[in-house]
């Protein structure tokens, strides 16, 4: 292997020190992504409904859920109440009930994003968390808009 990056003429740095990884919580996948998702990254779960994307992310969130680090918050934009929630869970041999309300947290955004509102007033905001994860199932949060731009609810409000 040659001691220059590909045609730059620099040098190839040297390895610093391995990233720290969460584990997935899935044995399997863990191996396939090198020990987990990098720590301090951000990680866009995507696929077809019924893949797996909301239970891999809960089966994340309760793997890495523990006293010794801050809580895991979940938000979520089904508007479930958090027994049915929790029901679903249970047929999981990750689910945890000692962890929910204490290191795993659930969010609904769901009420929020069907009012309308730009920016949920959700309690979660006030907390410290070092991992989020979100399911977004209705709709994104829209930002705001460009400069220049007018958002249409903004105008609808006005009219």
């Amino acid at each position: 292997m040659s001691d220059e990056l590909r045609g730059s003429g620099k040098p190839v740095p040297e390895a610093g020190p391995p990233i720290k990884r969460l584990t997935t919580g899935n044995r399997e996948l863990d191996d396939i992504l090198e020990g987990g998702i990098p720590e301090n990254s951000l990680n866009i779960i995507m696929g077809e409904p019924g893949s797996g994307k909301t239970t891999l992310a809960e089966e994340f969130v309760f793997a890495n859920a523990d006293e010794e680090r801050r809580p895991i918050l979940y938000l979520t934009t089904i508007s479930e109440p958090l027994d049915k929630v929790i029901k679903y869970l249970q047929q999981f041999r990750f689910f945890d009930a000692e962890k929910m309300g204490a290191t795993v947290l659930y969010e609904g955004l769901g009420d929020e994003l069907s009012e309308g509102r730009r920016r949920p007033a959700c309690q979660a905001q006030r907390r410290d968390q070092d991992v989020v994860a979100e399911d977004h199932r209705d709709r994104l949060l829209q930002g705001d808009p460009r400069p220049g731009e007018v958002d249409q609810r903004d105008a609808a409000d006005a009219a």
